[in-house]
């Protein structure tokens, strides 16, 4: 069997039959993949590596106006550049009759980027070794966002927004079913060899990204158009150096991870997925179904046809109206998550 990603794994333990048909089956889908509702972290991700990679350390420019940051302005458009596809539905969205969709983007970007740089910035003892490092097994293939040093000890963490802070005590409970950062732990050797790192392993966890909202949309200047409401809205969000509370890291110490327990999780799931793809290869598909995941958010699962025939079924809710137009499901979906 391939390599499994951490999406795979996820995927299979929502629902084995689904995973099976996109993977294994290669079954055409009956609506378009909701893949835009991941848009938002894809670009934040890319406009921290891109930060990282060029090894930014003189932080006075984020300092300079928000229209006038070059700096960001670079990362961002870089970023946005390699999500074209759905840049480019997004910038026809009006509302209130402007454009605001790219825009609104580019300022919460850009609040996000600055608490990134000032949390390294009151962070000078880490040292980043990697971001976005991929590593192969024979079994799994991992991308992880960023490995750093402190004192004698490496870390692991997974860039995450979010929409509230959540506590750190809740970390450890978080990790029990995330199974990203488990394959993280149990790779750590691997991941040190690879890095040449000579230090000991410390622990995983996030770094996390609170998302601004949108209610300051009634309390700014009606009088201004929207890109300067959103302009004085970002620089509103950094005066007020509350940069703790929207970016900030939760980490599990390594002897607080069960390894053994992760282990045998990520085992059990892989034997599953071959016996599961044996079946498929003879023939014979009987991939159980959790059809507590047949619907998620208002979306039915795109495979609703192979499990419950005529795709006339997905009429059944008015709240599944918009299934009937796949493309605008996206964007809506898309738009409720970033405005």
């Amino acid at each position: 069997m391939p390599r499994v990603s951490n999406s795979q794994i996820n995927l299979f333990r929502g629902c084995p039959r689904r995973w099976a048909h996109k993977y294994v089956l290669n079954t055409v889908p009956d609506i378009l993949e909701d893949q835009v509702t991941f848009f938002y972290g894809k670009i934040l991700h890319k406009i921290l590596e891109l930060h990282l990679i060029e090894n930014v350390q003189e932080l006075n420019f984020i300092d300079l106006p928000f229209d006038k940051n070059l700096q960001f302005n670079t990362f961002f458009d870089k970023a946005l550049a390699e999500q074209e596809k759905y840049h480019t539905n997004l910038v026809k969205t009006t509302r209130e009759g402007e454009q605001l969709g790219e825009f609104t983007l580019r300022c919460k970007m850009f609040f996000h980027y600055v608490c990134f740089c000032k949390f390294m910035q009151f962070n000078p003892e880490i040292r980043v070794k990697a971001t976005e490092h991929t590593i192969e097994t024979e079994t799994c293939k991992l991308v992880i966002d960023l490995v750093f040093e402190l004192g004698d000890k490496f870390y692991i963490l997974d860039f995450k927004t979010t929409s509230t802070k959540k506590e750190k005590s809740n970390t450890a409970s978080r990790l029990h079913f995330d199974s990203q950062l488990q394959l993280y732990a149990l790779y750590q050797g691997t991941i040190k060899q690879n890095l040449s790192l000579s230090c000991h392993f410390g622990g995983i966890g996030y770094l996390e990204f609170v998302k601004p909202t949108n209610k300051w949309l009634v309390r700014l200047d009606k009088l201004k158009n929207f890109e300067e409401r959103c302009v004085d809205y970002v620089n509103y969000l950094i005066s007020q150096n509350d940069y703790e509370n929207n970016c900030f890291a939760t980490i599990v110490d390594s002897s607080d991870l069960n390894f053994e327990e992760f282990r045998h999780n990520f085992l059990i799931t892989y034997q599953e997925m071959e016996l599961l793809t044996g079946t498929c290869a003879n023939g014979s598909f009987f991939g159980l179904q959790n059809t507590n995941n047949c619907m998620n958010f208002n979306r039915a699962c795109e495979f609703w046809s192979q499990c419950y025939g005529n795709k006339e079924h997905l009429q059944t809710s008015g709240s599944l109206a918009s299934l009937l137009n796949p493309q605008q499901a996206l964007l809506d979906s898309f738009l409720a998550d970033i405005l």
